[in-house]
């Protein structure tokens, strides 16, 4: 059974999420993973607040995260607690833009056409995508026979 404030909270990311093309709302039992393909992040509830966690291709050093960022390779996952969803704003949401285009491979693109200035350009890693090659991460990349 959900806790009052999680709607809220989803609500207010899900805003964002519309902005997005092709994003997949996955709810489990143990939280909703949201998908552009690879999962880019996700809201797992807790006792008094939702953990938002989102993988970028960089560390963020920001007084807004929750916990120590985790590397694995080459992503960082970052988890913010959030109990009141007025603290969710552009930051937040150009955090996850970058973690869904980091996911779905199309970092690259994004930082080329993104026409919102220096923060967009400054905030995107300039290593590409999660899989490091900008293919699609959903085929294999050793099958000869095209599709």
């Amino acid at each position: 059974m959900a806790k009052p404030f999680e709607k809220p909270i989803f609500d207010a990311v899900n805003v964002h999420l519309q902005t997005l093309d092709d994003v997949i709302i996955d709810p489990l039992g143990i939280g909703i993973l949201l998908k552009n393909g690879p999962m880019f992040a996700e809201l797992r509830p807790k006792t008094k607040w939702v953990a938002l966690g989102f993988s970028l291709p960089r560390k963020l050093e920001s007084g807004r995260l929750s916990r120590k960022v985790v590397e694995y390779g080459h992503k960082f996952f970052h988890v913010i607690n959030v109990d009141d969803p007025e603290i969710i704003d552009e930051e937040i949401f150009d955090w996850l833009t970058e973690a869904y285009h980091f996911a779905g491979g199309t970092l690259n693109a994004y930082k080329r056409s993104s026409t919102s200035g220096a923060s967009a350009t400054n905030s995107v890693s300039d290593q590409g995508d999660s899989r490091g090659n900008g293919g699609d991460g959903m085929v294999p990349d050793d099958i000869d026979v095209p599709f």
